[in-house]
């Protein structure tokens, strides 16, 4: 029940999607479990870009949780300018399809099902 807080990771170069999870919120604890097993699987990466919003991005200009682990993991961290989604053209793109393919006009009973689609 609630809302669906989509965890999306897009490999730059191939645009393969490295992780499509359902997650119940958007807590530095839910995406970083989720980062963890997206890293066993598929190692490290050099870099990470991301936006600016809750658990990536800090409006104050300090490190958030999140950003410090991922820097202590040796992954450098980017963000995206603040109110330009083109910036991360590949990302608003996958989100677009993901919408219109899968989640638009459906309702799901349990995450499960959710996860499934």
């Amino acid at each position: 029940e609630g809302r669906c807080h989509p965890l999306t990771l897009l490999d730059d170069h191939s645009r393969f999607s490295l992780c499509l999870a359902h997650c119940p919120d958007e807590r530095r604890v839910t995406v970083q479990s989720q980062l963890i097993a997206v890293f066993e699987r598929y190692g490290l990466p050099e870099r990470m870009t991301m936006d600016n919003g809750s658990p990536w991005g800090d409006t104050t200009g300090s490190w958030t949780a999140l950003e410090l682990w991922l820097m202590r993991q040796g992954i450098r961290v980017g963000h995206s300018r603040p109110y330009h989604p083109q910036t991360q053209g590949k990302l608003e793109r996958f989100h677009r399809s993901l919408k219109a393919e899968l989640l638009q006009g459906r309702w799901f009973t349990h995450a499960a099902q959710l996860q499934e689609v």
